[in-house]
């Protein structure tokens, strides 16, 4: 299940990795607990920009996790 691996697997880089992590984000499930939100939670956290976004929403959608 690509929910219970680590946001690592996401490959977004440094900087959204540790932006992720320090809003207690470790998995990608709970990446997209958070962007089930909407996008607005994602961006709200420091260090994630617009770029980290859409590579969170691309890898989303890769593994089919949405729409």
């Amino acid at each position: 299940m690509p929910e219970n691996l680590s946001i690592e697997e996401m490959e977004l880089g440094t900087r959204a990795n540790n932006a992720l992590a320090a809003a207690n984000l470790v998995t990608v499930g709970d990446v997209l607990e958070l962007l089930k939100q909407g996008d607005d939670a994602v961006l709200g956290l420091q260090g994630v920009g617009q770029t980290a976004l859409i590579k969170i929403k691309r890898y989303m959608r890769d593994e089919e996790l949405i729409d």
